[in-house]
C-alpha cells in the first residue's frame, strides 16, 4: 500500500514521558511529536544516514540540514539581539526496531579567530543530559556509589569545517592528564597535540561537589573504559556533525534509542528521563561562550574540570526540577501539561483567490476550502490574485513578541512522482517568498510579506495568549519575468490566449536558455504569442509545507512546521490523476501492448445510506464503534461468564490495571460532532466495550482502545478522524471502518493466457464534512467492464494517466458517468480519434511496474468535501 498524501497522520506511542524522580516536578514538559514525513518520504523522519531498518529506502537519505521530513517538529530558539538566533533545536521521534527521539541541534556562532595552535576557527560543543527515572543498580546493591543517576553526552567539534558530514570518534579521555603527551582529544598545544572530533560519555553518580562556585554541584564523572556502556553511538550511528564554515554554522543532529525504564544504558536512553542541555563555542584555551541552554530558567553553565580524566559539574542540575521533561503528543489530543508555544496546523494553510479582506483579518480566516492556487478568472484571460496564507497560534499563557519567519516550499511533482521507492521532492521556495536581493534567506517575515524585507525580521509582530496571527502574500500566476506564461504550462494549465493550436508544447530541456530543473526533465512551454522559455513539468497536485523560525528570537515552537494539499486550478477541483505506469513489465518478443484490468474496491461507501443522512464526522464514530463492540463482544462474554477470580488473574497477567485515556465515556455525558448531536447511547456503548479492554490481549487491547477514542472524540472533524484512526490502528484495520476505495492493477504476463499478476495497489481514506446521505465514484480513461472493473490496454514501453473521481451525495447530485477516452471529452485528434490511446505517457521518470497512485478527493458541490488519503 502506497500513502503518500500530505495528511497529518500521527501515530501514539510513549516518548521520554513520566514523572521526575523523588517527587520533583520539573517546569517544563516539551512535546514531542511523531515524525510524519512528507509526501515522497511519508511517515519517514529525517534520515541523514541510511540506517539499518530504517523505514524507507537508501535513497531517500538527505544530508542536509533542511530536510523537510522536519515538518511537525517541536523547536525551541534562543535570541540574543542579533539577526540570527545562535542556537536552534528541532526535535521528533519515530520508530523502527525500536523508539528513537531525533534531536537537530543548528548554531550559527562559531569564533573565527582560532586558539593558539588551533586553526582557523575555536572549538565548540554541545553536551545533553538525560536523568533517568529510576536509579539503575549496574548489580553491586550493597555498592551505592555507582548507582547511575543519569548521563551528559558530550559532543565536540575541533576546528576547521567539512565539506561531508562528520562521524565523531569517542574519546576517553577528552582532557589530556598528560598535556603534550597527545594521548587525548582535547585542543592541546605542542606537536603531539591530537585534536578530533568525538564525543564522551559522562555518569552522574548522584555525587555533589563544591564547583561551579557551589557547594552543592552536580558531579559527573568520566566514563574511560570505552564507548561499550553507549555503543549504540557508533553501532547505530546516531549522531552526525556539520562543519559549514561558508554558512558560519555547525550543527548536530542526534538519533538517540529510547528504552524502557530500569535497562541499562547500553540499551537506550531511559523512556521517561528528563534532559537538559547546552551549546558552547570556546574563545580561549580555557573560556567558552554559552550560546543556548534548556531549561531557560538555567542561570549557570557546565563548568569543566581538567583534573584527572575530567569532570563536569553543575551548579544546578544537583535539583531534579531543573531538567526539563519530553512527552508524547496527540494529534487533536489533550496537551494539558505541554509547553505551549507557537504552533502551525495544516489546517491553516491556504491560498485565497482574489482576496478582499484587510489583512488583519487573515489571522482568522476560514481556510477549510482554501486549497487552490487559482490562475484565471472565469473569462480566460484576467489573472486572478492568490493570497496565501499561513496561520500560526500562540499556545502559550504569555504575550510572544518576537521575530518570526515562515519559509513556503512546494514538493514539485515532476512528471511521474509517485513511484516505487517513492522519490524525493525537490521542495523548492515558492517563488514570489524568494527575494531579489543578494545573501536574503527564502521566507516572509511575520507583519511584512516583502521577501526582500531584512531576514532580522523587526520590528517583531505581536501575538498574545491564545490568539492568531498571519503570515501572508500574494502570488500571481503568469507574472514572473523570466518565466511568463510558462509558468502555466509549469503546473498543468493553459495560458491565457490559448486555442487549438496555442497552448503549451514539448520542449527540450537540453537546449539553451531552457529553465527546467535538469537536462532529465520533461519539458513544457507556452506557445501563446512571444512563448517559452521550456521549463519542468509539474503536477497540479501540491504540497506546501511552511517551516517557522525565530531569527533570533527566544521562540518555543510547539509545531514548527506543517503541509497542505495545494492544487494549480482554473475552476473548481472536481477529480485527480492518477498513473498506471506499464513500461516495465515483462514482455515477450513481437507484444505491442500490455493488457490490464482494474478492479475498484469502494468500502464503507454505500451509494445510499440505510439510516439516511448523517453528519460525516459522526457516520466514522459510529463505524469505529461498531467495530470495536464487535471485536470486544467475545471478551464481554467472558466477563460475564468468568470467575472474578479468574477474571482478576487474566488484568494481573496482562498488567491492566487501568484503561486507555477515552475522553468523555462516562455515562451521561452529552457532546455533539460539532453539526449534530450524539445519539443518547452512544456513551453508555463505548464505556461497555470500554470495560472488556482490562482483559484483551495486546493487539485487540490496541485496536479497540483506537476505536474507542474515535468513537468519542466529538467536536472533531471527519478528516482528523480519518487520520488519527489511520494512525492508531493502522491502515488494514481502518479500512474495515471508515470510506475506503481501493484500486488493484493486474496484468496479463507476457501477454498471453487467463491468469493476470497483481500489479502495486493503491489505498486512499475518504472523508465528508458535513450532512451526506451516500457516496459515489467512477474512473475515467478506461473501459468500464463490470460496476467495479475497469480494462485498458497500453502500447508496451508506456505509461498511461487516468483519472479517478469521487463524490459524497447530499441529495440528489449524480456523479458524471465514466469517460473511457479521457483526457479527450469524446474522441479528438491529439489523441488519435476515440481511440485507446488517450492519456498515454512515455517519459515519465523512474517508477516500479503498475503503480497506481493518484490523489482522490470528494466532489465540492454546494458544501466543503475534503478527502484524505492514508
Amino acid at each position: 500500500m502506497n500513502r503518500l498524501a500530505c495528511s497529518r497522520i500521527v501515530v501514539f506511542a510513549a516518548i521520554l514521558a513520566g514523572s521526575s524522580p523523588a517527587g520533583a516536578v520539573p517546569a517544563h514538559n516539551v512535546c514531542v511529536p511523531s515524525a510524519l514525513g512528507v509526501p515522497t518520504r511519508f511517515l519517514e523522519p529525517p534520515r541523514w544516514v541510511a540506517w539499518t531498518g530504517a523505514p524507507g529506502v537508501a535513497s531517500t537519505a538527505d544530508q542536509a540540514l533542511d530536510d523537510p521530513r522536519w515538518q511537525g517538529a517541536v523547536g525551541e530558539s534562543f535570541g540574543t539581539g542579533s539577526a540570527k538566533a545562535p542556537l536552534e533545536l528541532r526535535a521528533v521521534w519515530s520508530h523502527q526496531d525500536q523508539d528513537y527521539l531525533y534531536l537537530s541541534f543548528i548554531m550559527d556562532v562559531e569564533g573565527f579567530t582560532g586558539l593558539p595552535g588551533s586553526g582557523a576557527e575555536t572549538p565548540r560543543d554541545l553536551f545533553v543530559g538525560f536523568h533517568r527515572s529510576s536509579v539503575f543498580d549496574p548489580g553491586t546493591p550493597a555498592v551505592p556509589d555507582d548507582d547511575e543517576h543519569g548521563y551528559v553526552f558530550q559532543f565536540h567539534l575541533t576546528t576547521g569545517d567539512s565539506p561531508t558530514l562528520v562521524e565523531p570518534v569517542y574519546c576517553t579521555r577528552a582532557l589530556d592528564s598528560s598535556p603534550g603527551a597527545g594521548d587525548g582529544c582535547a585542543e592541546a598545544q605542542g606537536t603531539n597535540s591530537s585534536p578530533k572530533n568525538y564525543w564522551r560519555l559522562y555518569t552522574d553518580f548522584g555525587q555533589t561537589v563544591p564547583a561551579c562556585g557551589s557547594t552543592t554541584a552536580a558531579h559527573f564523572k568520566a566514563v574511560t573504559a570505552g564507548d561499550t556502556q553507549a555503543s549504540w553511538v557508533s553501532s547505530k550511528q546516531a549522531v552526525r556533525y556539520w562543519k559549514l564554515s561558508t554558512a558560519n554554522r555547525w550543527a548536530i543532529l542526534l538519533r538517540i534509542p529510547l528504552a524502557d525504564a530500569g535497562l541499562p544504558l547500553s540499551a537506550g536512553i531511559d523512556r521517561s528521563s528528563t534532559f537538559w542541555y547546552e551549546a558552547t563555542a570556546q574563545t580561549n584555551a580555557d573560556d567558552f561562550a554559552n550560546l543556548g541552554w534548556w531549561p531557560r530558567e538555567i542561570t549557570s553553565s557546565i563548568c569543566v574540570n581538567p583534573a584527572g580524566q575530567g569532570t563536569l559539574d553543575h551548579k544546578e542540575l544537583s535539583n531534579p526540577d531543573s531538567y526539563s521533561r519530553l512527552s508524547e503528543i496527540a494529534s487533536g489530543g489533550d496537551t494539558t501539561g505541554c509547553d505551549g508555544g507557537i504552533e502551525i496546523d495544516s489546517g491553516k494553510i491556504g491560498s485565497i483567490p482574489d482576496y478582499t479582506g484587510t489583512p488583519a483579518d487573515l489571522a482568522t480566516a476560514d481556510l477549510s476550502n482554501a486549497v487552490n492556487f487559482k490562475a484565471l478568472r472565469s473569462d480566460g484571460t484576467t489573472r486572478v490574485v492568490n493570497t496565501v496564507v499561513a496561520q500560526v497560534k500562540n499556545t502559550s499563557s504569555a504575550t510572544v513578541q518576537q521575530p518570526l519567519m515562515a519559509r513556503f516550499r512546494l514538493a514539485l511533482w515532476g512528471s511521474a512522482p509517485w513511484s516505487f521507492p517513492p522519490p524525493d521532492g525537490k521542495w523548492r521556495d515558492l517563488r514570489p517568498t524568494v527575494p531579489t536581493t543578494a545573501g536574503q534567506q527564502p521566507g516572509i517575515c511575520l507583519g511584512s510579506s516583502d521577501p526582500n524585507a531584512a531576514d532580522s525580521c523587526l520590528p517583531a509582530a505581536q501575538i498574545l495568549a491564545g490568539q492568531q496571527a498571519a503570515f501572508w502574500f500574494h502570488y500571481t500566476m503568469g507574472t514572473d519575468p523570466t518565466l511568463g506564461d510558462s509558468e502555466y504550462c509549469q503546473f498543468g494549465l493553459k495560458p491565457p490566449g490559448f486555442d487549438a493550436t496555442h497552448n503549451c508544447a514539448s520542449c527540450s530541456c537540453t537546449a539553451a536558455g531552457n529553465h527546467c530543473d535538469a537536462s532529465t526533465d520533461t519539458g513544457t512551454m507556452s506557445n501563446v504569442g512571444a512563448g517559452g522559455p521550456c521549463v519542468s513539468a509539474y503536477f497540479g497536485h501540491q504540497c506546501m509545507l511552511v517551516e517557522l523560525s525565530a531569527p533570533n528570537g527566544n521562540v518555543d515552537f510547539a509545531q514548527q512546521s506543517a503541509w497542505n494539499n495545494m492544487n494549480f486550478d482554473r475552476m473548481s477541483v472536481v477529480a485527480r490523476e492518477a498513473l498506471i505506469d506499464a513500461r516495465q513489465l515483462p514482455t515477450r518478443p513481437g507484444q505491442l501492448e500490455q493488457n490490464i484490468y482494474l478492479i475498484a474496491m469502494p468500502r464503507n461507501m454505500p451509494q445510499k445510506l440505510a439510516g439516511g443522512a448523517i453528519d460525516g464526522a459522526l457516520l466514522i464514530r459510529q463505524s469505529a464503534l461498531v467495530r470495536a463492540e464487535a471485536i470486544a463482544a467475545p471478551y464481554l462474554a467472558d466477563l460475564a461468564s468468568q470467575p472474578p477470580i479468574q477474571i482478576q488473574a487474566i488484568i494481573k497477567r496482562l498488567g491492566r490495571p487501568s484503561v486507555p485515556e477515552i475522553a468523555a465515556v462516562a455515562p451521561g455525558a452529552t457532546s455533539g460532532s460539532g453539526k449534530t448531536q450524539d445519539p443518547p447511547d452512544l456513551r453508555e456503548r463505548i464505556a461497555r466495550v470500554a470495560r472488556a479492554l482490562h482483559i484483551m490481549p495486546d493487539r485487540d487491547f490496541k485496536r479497540v482502545g483506537g476505536l474507542l477514542k474515535v468513537a468519542a472524540a466529538s467536536n472533531t472533524s471527519a478528516s482528523d478522524l480519518n487520520e488519527s484512526l489511520v494512525s492508531q490502528i493502522g491502515a488494514i484495520d481502518a479500512a474495515a471502518v471508515v470510506p475506503t476505495l481501493e484500486i488493484y492493477p493486474f496484468y496479463q504476463p507476457l501477454g498471453e493466457g487467463h491468469a493476470f499478476q497483481p500489479m502495486t495497489s493503491f489505498t486512499v481514506f475518504l472523508s465528508h464534512e458535513g450532512m451526506l446521505s451516500g457516496m459515489n465514484w467512477a474512473i475515467d480513461g478506461a473501459t468500464k467492464i463490470t460496476q467495479n472493473i475497469y480494462q485498458l490496454r497500453i502500447p508496451v514501453g508506456f505509461a498511461r494517466k487516468i483519472q479517478v473521481r469521487a463524490e459524497a451525495i447530499e441529495s440528489t447530485d449524480a456523479l458524471a458517468p465514466p469517460n473511457p477516452v479521457w483526457p479527450c471529452a469524446g474522441g479528438c485528434a491529439a489523441c488519435g480519434g476515440a481511440n485507446r490511446n488517450c492519456g498515454l505517457v512515455a517519459a515519465v521518470g523512474s517508477s516500479w511496474p503498475g503503480l497506481l497512485a493518484g490523489v482522490l478527493v470528494i466532489r465540492r458541490r454546494r458544501r466543503p468535501k475534503q478527502a484524505r488519503r492514508g
